[in-house]
């Protein structure tokens, strides 16, 4: 059983470089940088994690914006040390540990549909050194890899811990949670497994009630605990978000107005549009995600695969691109770290059998991390800024169009990615 986890020779050495250049990144991040990475997010991190450290309890003591799991990504650095500056260097070999880790899985799913894992590494790479400088503030590539350690695991046909991971991602911040969705549709439309759908629901109550309950156990009410959803819930629409980015376009071209009101280090848009579209704005994002949950439903029902199980694995990694790329285009914020949440999946569409580059795709997804790239270096007032986000918005949209196209059975950039194997 350890086996599985031992890398062969190939693997580790791939590991080993990856190791090299992420270490060599942080300390140009951090080292050449006057500020030593102290900004942004990581800073809301360490005060997180001090006041937990002084006896407060997040939700109940402090406001705490994120699900309960995220703490434990907060803390970790915060057991060495409680300065700032070397947490802030700590937070940073975390997050590179995390994507070593990462890639240590996408390198495993390599191998399971049968496609170069050096190209794997070189896209995946690619894609982390463009945004590494930012990503070490935040904490989105945490949610990345148990995205795709959850697939991975649900792909080895490992469903219990799958919906296990999949939770704790969800708890972790939100998203992932979509792939329950993922999940149950292939368990119930393609498998036709009510018995494996109902306990991977029962896995997921399991492990969601296990994270809370420390807190409950402090007099943290489940009020208070999900209070966090109702912030988000709350809020307007964020300045980099699709919708939001359209009405800035649309008032720049004198159809309307807006103005900006700083929320949490950023910006929301106010105005008359955005008054009229609010109260309806959760209703319709819902609506679109349960519309490709819809059409993901038609697909897997219909598709024989028979006993090809990278074609399934295929599937699989497409259905969950769409619902969260339809999720980053629907929802209300969309930061421009989000975007990490999508590198596993442009890494796999990126590199076709043996050692083929699905050159439309990886050009496309690079593009897309480029542009997210250029919006945080530079301001949300800056003259570029709307066309700049609403190019990367019609990059994803186009992404998302060819996989609905892919479900519906028509010509589509992906299709390619199901051809023969070539043996090695």
């Amino acid at each position: 059983m350890l086996s599985s986890f031992v890398p062969d020779k190939i693997t580790g050495t791939i590991l080993a470089v990856a190791a090299i250049i992420l270490a060599v990144s942080l300390i140009l991040c951090y080292y050449l940088q006057d500020n030593h990475g102290a900004a942004d997010d990581v800073l809301n991190f360490y005060n997180f994690a001090e006041l937990i450290k002084s006896g407060q309890l997040p939700y109940k003591d402090f406001v705490f914006e994120f699900p309960p799991f995220a703490l434990v990504f907060f803390l970790i650095p915060s057991m060495f040390t409680s300065d700032m500056m070397t947490y802030v260097t700590l937070y940073g070999i975390e997050v590179a540990i995390i994507t070593l880790i990462t890639l240590a899985i996408l390198l495993k799913f390599a191998r399971r549909i049968e496609i170069n894992r050096c190209a794997v590494a070189i896209v995946f790479m690619s894609f982390v050194l463009f945004y590494f400088y930012h990503a070490i503030r935040k904490f989105d590539m945490s949610t990345l890899m148990l995205t795709v350690a959850a697939l991975y695991l649900y792909s080895q046909q490992k469903r219990t811990a799958a919906y296990a991971v999949m939770t704790v991602g969800a708890f972790t911040k939100m998203y992932p949670g979509l792939l329950a969705f993922v999940f149950l549709i292939i368990d119930l439309a393609r498998d036709r497994d009510i018995k494996g759908a109902l306990k991977g629901i029962g896995i997921s109550i399991v492990t969601g009630f296990a994270i809370i309950l420390p807190l409950l156990l402090l007099s943290v009410s489940f009020t208070e605990i999900t209070s966090f959803l109702t912030f988000h819930i709350d809020r307007g629409f964020q300045i980099e978000s699709f919708i939001a980015v359209i009405i800035q376009g649309l008032a720049q071209l004198g159809y309307t107005t807006v103005e900006y009101v700083g929320v949490n280090y950023t910006y929301d848009v106010t105005g008359p549009l955005c008054t009229a579209l609010l109260p309806y704005w959760t209703a319709l994002s819902t609506i679109a995600v349960l519309a490709i949950l819809g059409l993901i439903a038609v697909h897997a029902y219909k598709t024989d695969r028979g006993n090809i199980e990278r074609n399934k694995t295929r599937d699989l990694i497409i259905y969950s691109t769409a619902v969260i790329i339809m999720f980053l285009l629907m929802n209300k914020v969309f930061s421009t770290q989000y975007i990490i949440w999508l590198y596993g999946f442009f890494t796999i569409f990126a590199v076709k059998y043996s050692t083929k580059i699905n050159w439309i795709s990886y050009i496309i997804s690079l593009c897309v991390i480029f542009l997210s790239t250029w919006i945080v270096v530079g301001t949300s007032f800056d003259s570029d800024f709307v066309p700049t986000n609403l190019l990367r918005d019609i990059l994803l949209s186009f992404i998302l169009a060819n996989m609905i196209l892919f479900m519906l059975g028509k010509r589509n950039i992906f299709g390619s990615l199901y051809e023969a194997p070539i043996s090695s």
